[in-house]
């Protein structure tokens, strides 16, 4: 699910160039970030559960409802709504853009034919289905969105035969979690732990995230442990990662303009795999700047691999900077050729929550990307597909590779060059813009852009 704030309109300055930004009004100031909130303590509660016994969800047909969980909020239906075919402010924006950079030239990786290759879950009767998965020692487990529940099935590692499912995440929970929720299914797997992590949205009026904990590598049949984790506003687009410290959790807990903020929290994974009743520690960061679009996502960056951390590496979180669209408003240029990653960081303190540690933004630059700009045409008989941008692609995937960090992302960007918001249909031609960071020396040391495209 995603919440799409009001637009602030407001005039600004084009330059190209290195476009060095005046501090005045304080874009990105210094205040780190602050605690915003600390979660009352979820009771954990057990279910022992063999997947194959639970009830099979049941397939959508045509002519059933569908279930809109964005409710029109993808980039065409607010643009169209607000301004029409072009949006007046982005008038400004539209002589040519400079061209991209080349992209690095790179031998072939040598990737086969992936085996085994299976149809996932069909079509659920809800848009967007938001698909999310991962994969453990012998499975992998997906999850969507459902017409009257997230849906979540376990498929054979090595066979990609279906095992479990595809059934509702619902039937592992009780209380507010066995009731019909407001989307945004998660799946991840703790390889430090080797143990599974489901979340999805109660319904919105509760405020709650439902986690679930499985108590080893076997998703079939394991008994999973609730966690109801009640936030100071929806938690909307919740998104989980792995870290030592802690499981970080991105979230839009948006402020209104033009004082937007980044919200991230914190879910106390140690007292979680011990059973134990935990928290969540909710940050939020000092203000942004006059952004267009209160819709402010921020990404958890998520241990992969066996190999944990480098000592002393915190829990990350990045955001990607679209200063054509963050600092309408603000005084100063705005650079045409690069946008920037904001990174904050946070070691959280369970028992002391006040005493937790928090730093960022750092700011890095990286290739131009369009914060509006993978808007699909319109498909025969005036169909809209589903498009998203303005922030990093869940997941953001960190790697401690021993003699070196990485960190992988995407964001979505377009391929074409020209002008912007000109299509009397918003249509241009959307791709994935991605980006491998590195750091040599520790964390001590700065991320570098290793290599973009």
């Amino acid at each position: 699910m995603r919440t799409i704030l009001p637009l602030v309109l407001c005039a600004c300055t084009l330059a190209g160039g290195s476009g060095v930004r005046a501090q005045a009004l304080g874009p990105f100031p210094e205040a780190r970030p602050r605690l915003l909130a600390v979660s009352p303590a979820a009771t954990p509660s057990q279910r022992h559960i063999d997947a194959r016994t639970l009830s099979p969800a049941p397939a959508w047909r045509l002519g059933m409802p569908v279930k809109d969980i964005e409710e029109g909020q993808d980039a065409r239906s607010q643009l169209l709504k607000r301004f029409g075919a072009i949006a007046p402010p982005m008038q400004a924006l539209t002589a040519p853009w400079p061209a991209p950079a080349a992209a690095t030239a790179r031998a072939p990786l040598g990737f086969g034919v992936p085996t085994p290759n299976v149809d996932g879950i069909n079509y659920t009767g809800a848009v967007p289905a938001d698909p999310t998965g991962d994969v453990g020692p012998d499975h992998y487990v997906q999850a969507v969105n459902g017409a009257s529940s997230e849906l979540f099935a376990i498929y054979d590692k090595s066979s990609g035969a279906l095992v479990a499912g595809p059934t509702a995440m619902t039937s592992l929970g009780t209380g507010v979690c066995a009731n019909s929720g407001a989307g945004d299914p998660q799946v991840v797997y703790d390889t430090l732990a080797n143990r599974w992590l489901l979340s999805f949205l109660a319904a919105s009026a509760t405020k709650t995230l439902c986690v679930f904990l499985s108590a080893g590598s076997d998703p079939v049949v394991t008994t999973w442990t609730q966690y109801a984790f009640v936030f100071p506003s929806f938690p909307d687009y919740p998104k989980l990662a792995v870290w030592d410290s802690a499981y970080g959790l991105g979230l839009n807990i948006s402020t209104p303009a033009p004082t937007v903020s980044y919200t991230f929290a914190t879910l106390d994974r140690n007292r979680m795999l011990a059973g134990q009743p935990a928290t969540v520690l909710t940050f939020q960061s000092a203000r942004i700047a006059n952004n267009l679009n209160a819709f402010t996502p921020i990404a958890p960056i998520g241990l992969k691999g066996f190999n944990p951390p480098k000592p002393g590496a915190p829990l990350s979180f990045v955001a990607n900077i679209d200063d054509e669209l963050f600092y309408f408003g603000e005084p100063g240029v705005i650079n045409l050729a690069f946008d920037q990653l904001a990174f904050y960081t946070v070691v959280p303190n369970f028992d002391t929550p006040a005493a937790s540690q928090t730093t960022g933004p750092t700011l890095l630059n990286v290739g131009d990307f369009q914060f509006f700009s993978a808007v699909f045409p319109l498909q025969p008989n005036q169909v809209e597909l589903p498009s998203f941008t303005g922030t990093p692609m869940h997941r953001v995937t960190y790697r401690n590779l021993g003699d070196s960090e990485a960190i992988v992302l995407a964001v979505g960007d377009v391929v074409d060059n020209g002008t912007l918001y000109t299509s009397p249909t918003l249509g241009r031609h959307p791709a994935p813009h991605w980006i491998e960071l590195r750091r040599v020396g520790g964390p001590a040391q700065p991320w570098q852009v290793n290599h973009e495209n």
